[in-house]
C-alpha cells in the first residue's frame, strides 16, 4: 500500500465508474454464447443477498442487460455530506440519457453524481474522451487514456484530494500521476465473489471523505478478498 502527504483541509473530490465499481452483469460472458448457440434464454448467476437485480440500456448498445447492484452501497454515496463532490468517469458518458436512466434506477439522488468536464488534447482542440478503451497498456497509454486525462484535469485544482473508484485503477496508474498523485487516492473494488464496490468499501470512502482516514489507497492485492 502507498503512502503520501495528503491534507485533511482539503477539499474532497470522487472520480467514480459504473461497470463492476457500482453495477455488475448478472450473466457471464460464456452464458450469455451458450445461450446464444443453444437458442435458449440465458441463466443469470445468483445474486448475493445484499445485491438486487436491475435492467438497464447499455448506452454502446442500446439493449437492455441485467445487472446487480447494493443499495446499501448507493444509499452510503448519497450519504456523503454535501461538499463532496462525486463525477462519473466512465464509458457511459457515451450516452448521458441512459446515464441518468441508470441513475435513477439505481437510486442515487438527482444531482449526487455530476458529469465531469472532458479535457481536450492542446494540439488539436478536440475531447480526448470519453471512449470504451480499457484503461491498461503501457505506461503512455495508460496516461494517454481520457479518464487518466479527466482525473489529472481534476488534480490541476491544488485545493483538491481526488479519491478515484474504478475496477482498472492502482498504483501503477497512481504513481503515474507524480506529483499530483500525493492528492490522488484510489480504491479498486475485488474482484471475485463482489466484482464492485462493497458495504466495507463505501464505509472506508465515507472515512476518507470526513477526513476522519486521510489516505486511502486500496488495490486488490492490499485486502483479504474473501471480507466485505
Amino acid at each position: 500500500m502507498s503512502t503520501g502527504t495528503p491534507d485533511a483541509a482539503r477539499r474532497r473530490v470522487i472520480a467514480l465508474d459504473v461497470d463492476y465499481t457500482v453495477i455488475r452483469p448478472a450473466f457471464h460472458a460464456g452464458e450469455l454464447f451458450a445461450a446464444r448457440f443453444l437458442d435458449r434464454e440465458p441463466e443469470p448467476t445468483t445474486a448475493a443477498p445484499e445485491e438486487a437485480r436491475v435492467d438497464v440500456v447499455l448506452p454502446h448498445r442500446q439493449d437492455r442487460v441485467a445487472n446487480y447492484y447494493r443499495p446499501a452501497v448507493i444509499k452510503a454515496l448519497n450519504a456523503l455530506q454535501g461538499d463532496v463532490d462525486v463525477f462519473w468517469v466512465t464509458s457511459w458518458l457515451l450516452g448521458v440519457t441512459e446515464l441518468r436512466a441508470l441513475e435513477q434506477a439505481l437510486g442515487f439522488d438527482e444531482g449526487r453524481v455530476r458529469l465531469p468536464t472532458i479535457p481536450v488534447d492542446p494540439a488539436t482542440g478536440d475531447p480526448v474522451g470519453p471512449g470504451r478503451n480499457a484503461l491498461v497498456g503501457g505506461n503512455q497509454d495508460l496516461i494517454r487514456h481520457w479518464k487518466t486525462q479527466t482525473v489529472r484535469q481534476l488534480l490541476e485544482d491544488e485545493s483538491v484530494e481526488v479519491l478515484w473508484l474504478d475496477d482498472e485503477v492502482g498504483e501503477r496508474i497512481w504513481r503515474l500521476l507524480a506529483p499530483a498523485h500525493e492528492r490522488l487516492h484510489f480504491l479498486t473494488p475485488r474482484d471475485e465473489p463482489a466484482l464492485m464496490l462493497t458495504e466495507g468499501d463505501v464505509e472506508l470512502v465515507a472515512q476518507w471523505a470526513t477526513g476522519a482516514r486521510p489516505t486511502l489507497r486500496l488495490g486488490r492485492a492490499d485486502r483479504d478478498p474473501g471480507t466485505s
